[in-house]
Parts: C-alpha cells; structure tokens; sequence
C-alpha cells in the first residue's frame, strides 16, 4: 500500500473558519507539502487517512472534525 507522509509546521485553520484567506492559504500550505512527497498520479479507491496534530497545552486549540476537513480537501486529485 503506497503511504503518504509529511508534516505542516503551524497550527491549522478550522474548516469552520471566517477568515477564508487564511484557510485557502492552508489549504494550500498543505497541498504543497504533499506534493513534495506524492508525485504519482492520484489513486483511487479506498484510501485511508491519518492525521496526527501535536499541540501545546492540555486542550486542542480547535475542534478535529473542522481540522481534517481542510486537509483531506487539499489533497483531493493530488493524492
């Protein structure tokens, strides 16, 4: 099974989020990042997808369902 790893330095921006130009730059900030690691065409079928976020403190500063979102959207037809 192919794999796809990489990692995105800074917080992430809620799926939620008003301030949409900060989200479409996240998008694309993670869209780059896995670029750099998946340069075959996208697969298809079934795919799963792992998502570790490390953070500070004792709570998550967002939500994760609003957090995946943004994410496994940047990686539609790319991954």
């Amino acid at each position: 099974m192919p794999v796809v790893e990489f990692t995105v330095e800074g917080p992430p921006v809620s799926h939620q989020s008003k301030n949409k130009p900060v989200l479409t730059a996240w998008r694309a900030q993670v869209r780059a990042e896995a670029a750099k690691t998946w340069t075959q065409a996208p697969m298809k079928g079934l795919l799963k997808c792992t998502i570790v976020n490390f953070f500070e403190g004792t709570n998550a500063p967002l939500d994760d369902d609003n957090m995946v979102k943004p994410i496994r959207d940047a990686m539609n037809g790319l991954v």
